[in-house]
């Protein structure tokens, strides 16, 4: 039992480490080849963890942050389940909100044409609901396309203030990057809403509900990491050709009829008892868990 413990602190100190620097990276979304880089230390801890301590780690984390807005569990098992019916361009999306990783603005823009869609991004921008408040009370569509387009390019702030100096007069460039960040998370959100499908989050109260809690999570630093966690683990089933949603949903069953203090001993014996194929089929993912001392 002790050298798990130690595993899972190496682990997860590992996972803090390269975090901190995920962070600061994915800040700069030019300089994706880094933030790859400090992802892959993510990447090398995770498949080294059973799907059960994964699990035990993340609703430790994530729990306080959420404060019973929604089941840690809930959390989890939604966002897997999610990814697993995606198609693979949307699940690349998908990873990318969850993540916080950086993104493609092209991979939207096509979603966004419509100026009807354009309008209720920017409404749920503030600063840029203000700027372009009179364009948008007039009902000026093509406008609203132009602005969210121009703000999807990679270069949205400069793009903007250039083509429309007026409407951010007196505004500081700080705070117009982050109206251009906040609006491609929101298009992000709209094109996710357009390919998730409808029932998919009913369980936490819809999609919004699930990327508000997202967002709290995020906001915490222990709990971002320990999310990162199960978004790794799920990556690493899926390019092994096993289906993340069962394996996460069998482990997190097992997980709620247990002591948490005790869900890093679970062995390959109480897996097998589930009678679950993919935890069967997940066995290298979960050898660490047949080890007590």
């Amino acid at each position: 039992m002790r050298r798990q413990l130690e595993q899972l602190a190496a682990a997860s100190q590992a996972l803090q480490d390269a975090k901190v620097k995920h962070d600061a990276l994915a800040r700069d979304r030019l300089d994706q080849s880094a933030v790859q880089r400090d992802g892959n230390i993510v990447g090398r801890a995770a498949p080294d963890l059973p799907v059960v301590n994964v699990l035990a780690i993340a609703v430790q984390a994530v729990g306080p942050v959420l404060s019973g807005s929604i089941p840690p569990l809930a959390l989890i098992t939604t966002l897997i389940g999610i990814g697993s019916k995606l198609g693979a361009a949307a699940y690349a999306l998908w990873i990318a909100r969850i993540s916080d990783l950086p993104y493609l603005p092209g991979q939207l823009s096509s979603k966004l044409l419509d100026g009807n869609a354009a309008i209720s991004v920017i409404t749920q921008v503030p600063t840029l609901f203000k700027a372009f408040g009179p364009q948008l009370a007039a009902g000026d569509r093509a406008t609203a396309v132009d602005v969210v387009q121009l703000a999807l390019a990679a270069d949205g702030s400069e793009a903007l203030l250039n083509k429309y100096p007026q409407a951010f007069d007196g505004l500081a460039q700080p705070s117009i990057e982050s109206a251009v960040r906040d609006l491609r998370k929101a298009a992000l959100d709209f094109v996710l809403g357009q390919e998730v499908p409808p029932d998919a989050a009913k369980d936490v109260g819809g999609l919004g509900s699930l990327l508000k809690a997202v967002d709290q999570v995020r906001s915490n630093h222990e709990a971002s990491a320990a999310l990162e966690l199960v978004m790794t683990t799920a990556k690493t089933l899926k390019s092994s050709q096993l289906d993340p949603e069962p394996v996460f949903t069998n482990a997190a069953s097992l997980l709620a009829h247990s002591n948490m203090d005790a869900a890093s001993g679970f062995g390959q014996a109480k897996l097998q008892r589930a009678r679950c194929p993919s935890a069967q089929a997940a066995r290298p993912f979960l050898k660490g868990a047949a080890r007590t001392m």
